[in-house]
């Protein structure tokens, strides 16, 4: 799905949302507009659109925009593309607080501790600009030279101050009053940025009184074409025809995987060279695809069906070759997803699925990882494979790689037995519990925790800790080595290496992960650490009334 990256437009009835300032003009559609408010869609419509949600369903008196991918009405909560009943006031916290998690996870730095998250204001979220109360993010980093209250998402990774232009964390040379977004291209009348591999972005060597952008791959100044921000060398100007990825001009024909990496195509009738789609091409004689020939496949038969699938009345077209015995009519891929389906069968990667059923096909969910579960009447697939056991009416994803029906609790593909069915959650992407066990996540397969005492009582406290209501415990990857003697109650991790509880100070060295803490010679009641000084060869990390200490051990204070 591409985002629509747009400024913000106009609205009425004065509401608060979180730290943003929303407007209602009476007896007007109501949109929404405010330059300093940071979003750049410039409408309810706008946003819908960018998310697929039905416009029917949302009422627009009550809409509220509270992140990118996150708003809600006096009905629903719209989560990304999904819809959810609007039952409160916890509803909408609760997912506030999803968002905020999941954008911590992907985004995380020094100052992650520095957000607050009661005020965290998303405002682009595929390019990780945000705010709270106190500060403007990008990629959860602090912008230290933009107030929150200035800071202005525009169009595909860029942002404002109303001043200048920045890209990531760099200011760039373009103008604001100047700036406008075509195809991916940032442009003023002197400076054109583009979008190369990766996301990165340069500055383009081109004339900017003339430049095109002709779609998001091709564009064109008075001297030269380029595809996808590199110039486009031995071709020539003036019989050039850029298609999406296809290319003809009076010598030859092109295929363009990336600006590196062009395939030519010789033998081409050039006059009746044509692109069918991103992949296919074809003149007369022959069917392209990237720039090789299809063999044993008619041009002149090539149409399209309802869907867009390519076929020649009796093979749909796939990669060189063809599907054999496909549905032509009702044959429909599903983009970026491997997906497709006929009358018939269901096919994963142009492959057919064995005891599939191909009209009884649907989506459940694309996960936030990216994967997708779909089903049939009979059966749950996961990545095309068909998971055994699983009953499909009642299959309920618990997180991305979690998942129940009304009998079992699945990891991925399989059944874990050991679960108890009433008590199991997820606590994170590593790890869940039941009131029976602790279940770690390492390398896609899980494992039960055996040393733990009380799983339903389990949590992180700090770093590599972890506690129950009976003990204290140090994890090193799927291993939980309890920490006997120390008191739960008062437990504190101090850092360096040091911690404490209401009778002792502890110390664990941080390269030995198996070596079990030892007891400190410290008071625990006058214990400090001792930060190094830059420049200095401080000696100690730690003292008490009565000396000093370096990793653990009692050393003399003025040695």
């Amino acid at each position: 799905m591409q985002i629509k990256k747009l400024l913000l437009n106009a609205s009425s009835v004065l509401t608060i949302v979180g730290i943003g300032l929303y407007l209602f003009i009476a007896n007007q559609a109501p949109t929404i507009y405010y330059p300093w408010q940071g979003f750049y869609y410039k409408s309810i419509d706008e946003y819908a659109d960018a998310f697929d949600l039905p416009k029917d369903k949302i009422d627009t008196e009550t809409f509220t925009l509270l992140s990118d991918g996150l708003a809600h009405d006096k009905n629903n909560i719209y989560y990304f593309q999904k819809i959810i009943p609007n039952t409160g006031i916890d509803t909408i916290e609760e997912y506030k607080h999803k968002l905020f998690l999941d954008f911590s996870r992907a985004y995380h730095g020094p100052e992650k501790d520095q957000w607050d998250e009661a005020t965290f204001q998303i405002l682009d979220v595929y390019d990780a600009i945000a705010r709270d109360k106190n500060h403007s993010y990008f990629g959860g980093y602090i912008l230290k030279s933009i107030p929150r209250d200035q800071l202005q998402a525009l169009s595909n990774g860029f942002y404002t101050d109303n001043t200048d232009v920045y890209h990531g964390s760099t200011k760039t040379k373009l103008n604001i009053k100047h700036l406008k977004f075509d195809h991916g291209y940032a442009i003023d009348n002197q400076t054109i940025m583009t979008q190369s591999i990766f996301g990165l972005r340069s500055y383009l060597d081109a004339d900017a009184k003339t430049f095109k952008a002709i779609n998001r791959n091709f564009a064109k100044d008075k001297n030269h074409y380029f595809y996808q921000g590199a110039e486009l060398a031995n071709i020539d100007y003036a019989s050039f025809k850029p298609f999406i990825r296809h290319a003809v001009d009076k010598n030859r024909a092109y295929f363009f995987l990336n600006p590196g990496q062009i395939n030519i195509t010789n033998g081409t009738d050039l006059a009746s060279y044509e692109e069918l789609n991103r992949y296919y091409a074809k003149d007369k004689n022959y069917l392209y695809t990237e720039g090789k020939r299809v063999a044993n496949v008619d041009p002149n038969k090539i149409q399209k069906n309802q869907f867009g699938t390519l076929h020649d009345g009796t093979n749909v077209i796939s990669g060189t070759g063809v599907i054999m015995n496909a549905d032509v009519e009702t044959f429909r891929r599903y983009p970026d997803m491997g997906y497709a389906t006929d009358k018939n069968s269901i096919y994963y990667n142009d492959q057919k699925i064995l005891g599939s059923d191909g009209q009884s096909f649907e989506f459940i969910t694309t996960t936030e990882y990216g994967r997708a579960y779909v089903k049939d009447k009979n059966y749950i697939y996961k990545n095309g494979r068909m998971i055994e056991g699983l009953d499909p009416d009642t299959f309920e994803i618990i997180s991305d790689d979690w998942f129940k029906d009304k009998d079992h609790i699945f990891y991925r593909e399989d059944i874990v037995n050991e679960a108890d069915y009433e008590t199991f959650e997820v606590i994170n992407e590593s790890m869940a519990r039941d009131k029976n066990n602790l279940y770690f996540v390492f390398a896609f397969s899980y494992s039960v925790v055996q040393s733990i005492k009380d799983p339903l009582s389990f949590e992180h406290v700090d770093g590599r800790f972890f506690k129950d209501k009976f003990k204290v415990y140090y994890s090193h990857v799927s291993e939980f080595y309890p920490l006997n003697g120390v008191d739960v109650e008062s437990f504190e991790v101090l850092g360096d290496g040091y911690f404490k509880d209401k009778n002792k100070i502890y110390y664990k060295e941080h390269t030995s992960f198996y070596r079990p803490p030892f007891i400190t010679k410290a008071d625990s009641q006058t214990f400090s650490l001792v930060k190094p000084i830059i420049g200095a060869s401080s000696h100690f990390d730690g003292r008490d009334k009565n000396g000093c200490f370096k990793e653990g051990s009692s050393i003399d204070c003025s040695k």
